[in-house]
């Protein structure tokens, strides 16, 4: 008797150590599926956050409207306003205020004050500073050192062109 007790105390104890050992692999099969499933949401999020900057970033990309330094884009805004193409002296703004100085320069042709306007930017231009590396800011004097403009600020855009971002 004592020695199928033995037997059978033995067998269960294997059993045990199988269903141990079957646990173990169940439970590690678990942790990985689970580290692979969340590193694969990982890696499809990030391409999906890239997804959408690079459709944030591409008007600023493809923008080609802008000098290569601050003044020849005042030079820029300047021509077309003498054109009369208020459409493309809007282009010259940061993308963000283009419709609204659209607006305003439509506006300033309605009354007839472009000419005025003209005059105006085409006075003296001195560099005021910068915020940071990408920006700087000029105000425009008159011959006498009067301040016509006091501030015109330009950023440059990923292109390599500069913007104005406020007259």
């Amino acid at each position: 008797m004592i020695k199928l007790f033995l037997v059978v105390k033995f067998f269960n104890e294997i059993k045990i150590k199988r269903g141990l050992k079957f646990g173990v692999i169940i439970f590690a099969a678990f942790v990985a599926v689970v580290l692979i499933l969340s590193n694969l949401y990982t890696f499809l999020e990030k391409k999906k956050q890239e997804k959408i900057i690079k459709e944030l970033q591409r008007p600023y990309l493809e923008d080609t409207y802008g000098g290569k330094t601050p003044e020849e884009t005042l030079e820029l805004f300047i021509q077309a306003l003498k054109e009369g193409n208020i459409d493309l002296a809007s282009k010259y703004f940061v993308i963000e205020k283009q419709e609204e100085q659209k607006e305003y320069l439509q506006k300033v042709a309605n009354i007839g004050r472009i000419e005025e306007m003209i005059n105006d930017l085409n006075g003296k231009l001195d560099y005021k500073g910068s915020l940071y590396e990408n920006n700087k800011q000029f105000k425009i004097s008159d011959n006498n050192g009067n301040v016509i403009f006091g501030l015109i600020d330009f950023v440059k855009y990923p292109r390599e062109i500069w913007k104005i971002i406020e007259i």
